[in-house]
């Protein structure tokens, strides 16, 4: 079985129909990814994990995806002048690929390659109303690193950003000032969760940047597991116009080479 391109090139059409709701007994691998984490343990890395989880390939979803995908250890650079690499590739190998997939066909791994990445915002200030990163950013966060991707030649690109809902510290507040006030902060909280991916996926419109855009919610405990849509329709990317030019070219030969992926050609 085959995945028609519309389908491959939106992860987000790739998660199960349960997405939105408990999801603990849809497959083991989904929640081991996440086993024992809460809002204030949880790492972009254990979102890596989910995600790749959910993207594993199976019979009726044939797909090869990897996480963590460092050119510097890719390519076995580590041990070079940084320099030298800089005037050899044309390019300082930044950013890492959080989530890196593409199709099996005929049981090769292929292209078109889509690139994903990931943000977590698990802070929230103001009463716990506000989120944030642990850097204390705020909505446009990883924007950077997802245009960076382009320069690696991947066909298309997405950025996705993960609120973790801080029901911690909720609880707390619902305990020590009644149950409307707790979910008056459940209501506020939604609604800046909202207003970031209604902003993030405005400035994507607006430019007319080919970064593809999801967001969602989430909502952790050492025993409890369920996701949600941030609160608009996901974003489809663009082709990138940069995958022809000299480096990112160089850079795709470079990935595709490494990680045994076979070239189809324009996607």
């Amino acid at each position: 079985m085959s995945i028609d391109r519309e389908t491959l090139i939106r992860p987000h059409w790739l998660i199960p129909t349960a997405f939105g709701d408990v999801i603990d007994e849809l497959n083991p691998r989904l929640t081991e990814a996440l086993k024992g984490k809460t809002e204030k343990t949880v790492e972009e890395k254990d979102i890596q994990k989910f995600i790749c989880a959910l993207l594993k390939p199976k019979e009726d979803w044939p797909i090869w995806v990897e996480s963590g995908v460092n050119l510097w250890k890719l390519l076995d650079l580590n041990s070079r002048k940084p320099l030298f690499t800089l005037k050899g590739h044309m390019h300082p190998l930044q950013p890492d690929i959080d989530v890196l997939y593409g199709p099996i066909i005929n049981g090769n791994k292929s292209t078109p390659l889509v690139g994903i990445e990931i943000k977590i915002f698990p802070e929230a200030t103001g009463a716990g109303v506000m989120p944030k990163t642990r850097m204390g950013t705020g909505y446009y966060t990883g924007l950077d690193e997802a245009i960076a991707l382009l320069t690696f030649g991947l066909d298309y690109v997405y950025l996705w950003h993960f609120v973790i809902l801080p029901y911690e510290k909720w609880e707390q507040y619902s305990k020590k000032y009644g149950e409307d006030f707790g979910e008056k902060l459940v209501n506020e909280h939604a609604e800046f969760s909202k207003s970031y991916s209604q902003i993030m996926k405005g400035i994507l419109e607006a430019t007319a940047l080919p970064i593809g855009y999801a967001a969602h919610g989430i909502a952790l405990s050492e025993k409890t597991f369920w996701m949600c849509p941030a609160g608009i329709k996901p974003l489809l990317a663009k082709p990138n116009p940069l995958k022809d030019n000299i480096t990112p070219r160089h850079l795709r030969e470079l990935i595709c080479s490494k990680l045994g992926v076979k070239e189809l050609g324009t996607f």
